[in-house]
């Protein structure tokens, strides 16, 4: 006798009971995939520079930290008032 996780795979269930959450969890984890790609090009644009250069190099990536995590609160925020 079969099982559930045999007969159903557990993505297509949820997105068959669960469709708008689905497509919300995967354009999340795009962004998010994309916002790493982001935060990964100015880390080794950091840990080659030297003196001031570092120093800015530093401040671009802590910048972009707190522009995507108030990104993301707002982008929570507005799921939560739907």
């Amino acid at each position: 006798m079969k099982n559930a996780r045999d007969v159903f795979d557990r993505g297509s269930v949820a997105q068959a009971v669960f469709p708008f959450e689905c497509r919300c969890m995967q354009r999340m984890m795009e962004i998010q995939k994309a916002q790493g790609a982001e935060i990964d090009k100015l880390v080794t644009i950091m840990d080659a520079a030297t003196g001031e250069q570092r120093v800015d190099a530093m401040v671009a990536v802590i910048n972009k930290l707190v522009e995507q995590r108030k990104t993301m609160h707002a982008e929570a925020a507005s799921h939560r008032d739907r």
